[in-house]
């Protein structure tokens, strides 16, 4: 299973967690994982997942105490929560910056120049990706439109 750090949607988090436990520890089940998190409704985690519910305060630590994030983990986890149920941009943005900030920092020591220099600024990668696009056009106009930048 991969890493909390490596998610920007809890729900998708607790989905990989439940299933790989689903498949790997016998008799593990939304009932159990409810029974972890101390929730009364056995269909909540489901409900969650699903994107009928959401996590609250309360079930946000409880959460995380049943899937034994540690105290950073934890912390990324809330934040990943509270991004993902933002209601405004302002808010989106503010739990976007912190989700970067409580990011494990790579060593990048290990990198070649020439990805050092790919990695260096975010609109490479974007631009890259863009390139399979269906539709995708060698043009900077169309790019920049693509992008919603002016």
């Amino acid at each position: 299973m991969r890493p909390i750090y490596t998610y920007l949607d809890y729900r998708k988090y607790i989905k990989d967690y439940y299933t790989y436990h689903k498949e790997n520890v016998h008799g593990f089940s939304y009932r159990v994982f409810s029974r972890m998190a101390g929730l009364k409704t056995t269909s909540f985690i489901k409900h969650v997942i699903d994107g009928d519910r959401n996590l609250t305060a309360r079930t946000i630590g409880a959460c995380a105490k049943a899937m034994k994030l540690n105290k950073p983990g934890s912390v990324f986890f809330e934040t990943l929560v509270l991004f993902n149920q933002s209601k405004s941009d302002e808010e989106r943005d503010l739990y976007f910056d912190r989700l970067i900030r409580l990011k494990p920092k790579i060593d990048i020591t290990g990198l070649k120049k020439d990805q050092l220099e790919y990695y260096s600024k975010p609109y490479y990668v974007v631009i890259r990706e863009m390139v399979a696009l269906p539709d995708f056009k060698e043009d900077p106009a169309w790019i920049v439109n693509q992008l919603g930048v002016m």
